[in-house]
Parts: structure tokens; C-alpha cells; sequence
């Protein structure tokens, strides 16, 4: 897994070298915006206690298209009185937003794109089955070296609050879940997808970020005829 999210943020490397060489190029990006999720924190907080999530966000933009990468890891617990389901591990995600509003000299977006989404994971399961009749009933078990891809339609906004801070959103519905290398029993959550048997389901993220910029992005006015 680490090895894949390397390559992405070679990706933002390579964009980041190339500025010297094509700047008078329309397609050349003109910085490095890097956030942070404060949604999933808040949310485990006061709702899902049981679920530890850190969730970060790069985009680097190429004209009036963004190129984004996620990665986040997860730590899941699910316990009741008689069950014990835990999930950990990590994901990101890959792919490209059109900016609506292209046009503005402070890199601000209203986007919508697609992602691609990989996780690789492990878990593992205990309970006690209760029963006066044939007596009690006990299982543990654990899996390794799971891994699930998905594929999300994605809109948000990033807003510019001060000097080179941002703040804003993402909306994400996710489809088309696959999970592979599962062991003696079925995943019950995908970390970065959620839960495994809704499909398609949906997801929010709330960043702050900061932007990191080489050179001001030029402006095109359009000449009335």
C-alpha cells in the first residue's frame, strides 16, 4: 500500500520539477494545495467512538483541471456485549476534478470528478453464541493481506480564507466495490469505502488546507467581439 501511495505523490513531484521548464506553458500548475479531513475526527468524537480515521488531501492543478490524491489509514472497533469486530489499515485515492470556476487568480474550485479508490487491510472477529440448549458457543478468527477497490463520483469546493489557507469539501458516492484475499470470514468495513454490503454509499470530508504556489496563475480575459 505504501509503495502505491509513493507513486502518487511522485506524480505531484514530477509536477513540482517541471515548472522551470515549461512555465510559459498554459498547462503547467502553479501550486500544491495540502489538507487535512477535521470531519472524520469530529465525527468520531461524538457519534463513532469505536472508529479512529486520519484522512489527508493533495491536489495540484493543471488549467482548469484538478489532479487529486487522498490517503488516510483506519482503526475500527465494533464491539457489543457477546461480538468483537476490528478492521485496520490504509487507502487512497486517485483522480481528476474540473474546475467550474476556473478563471480566479486565488485558486479557489467548485469541482466535480472521479476517483479511484484502493484499501488494504486486515481484521479479525470474536463472539460467544449463548444457547441453554446446546451450550455456549466461541469463535476467533483474523484475516491478512486484504485488499478492495471502488470507484467514487465526487463534487466539492475549496474556498480561500486567508493568505494561503483554504477550507472546504467533499462530497463523494462510492460504487462498485470489489474485495479480494479474504480469508474465513467476509469484511464487514472497507477502510476509506465504509460498509462492505451498501453499495453504493457516500461520504463527506471537511479539510483545511494550505497551498503551497511557484508562480501566480495567469488570468485569461476574454476580448468582446
Amino acid at each position: 500500500m505504501w509503495k502505491s501511495f509513493s507513486k502518487l505523490l511522485l506524480v505531484f513531484l514530477c509536477a513540482f520539477l517541471s515548472v522551470g521548464a515549461f512555465a510559459q506553458q498554459q498547462w503547467v500548475p502553479t501550486g500544491l494545495r495540502i489538507g487535512v479531513d477535521v470531519a472524520n475526527p469530529v465525527n468520531q468524537a461524538l457519534i463513532n467512538k469505536g472508529k479512529k480515521q486520519m484522512e489527508f488531501q493533495a491536489d495540484v492543478d493543471f488549467a482548469k483541471y484538478l489532479l487529486v490524491a487522498d490517503y488516510g489509514v483506519t482503526n475500527s472497533q465494533r464491539l457489543t456485549s457477546s461480538s468483537d469486530f476490528t478492521t485496520q489499515g490504509s487507502f487512497y485515492r486517485l483522480g481528476v476534478d474540473l474546475n467550474l470556476i476556473n478563471n480566479d487568480p486565488k485558486v479557489q474550485a467548485a469541482t466535480v470528478g472521479l476517483r479511484y479508490g484502493k484499501s488494504q487491510f486486515d481484521n479479525s472477529l470474536s463472539f460467544t453464541q449463548y444457547d441453554s440448549l446446546y451450550g455456549n458457543y466461541s469463535y476467533q478468527g483474523a484475516n491478512s493481506g486484504i485488499s478492495a477497490h471502488w470507484v467514487e463520483l465526487a463534487a466539492g469546493l475549496r474556498a480561500h480564507v486567508w493568505n494561503n489557507f483554504y477550507m472546504g469539501f467533499t462530497y463523494r458516492m462510492k460504487f462498485r466495490l470489489r474485495v479480494q484475499n479474504e480469508g474465513q470470514f467476509t469484511a464487514y468495513e472497507v477502510p476509506g469505502y465504509g460498509i462492505r454490503g451498501r453499495d453504493p454509499w457516500s461520504g463527506f470530508n471537511y479539510y483545511l488546507m494550505y497551498r503551497i504556489a511557484w508562480r501566480e496563475k495567469k488570468i485569461v480575459v476574454k476580448e468582446e467581439e
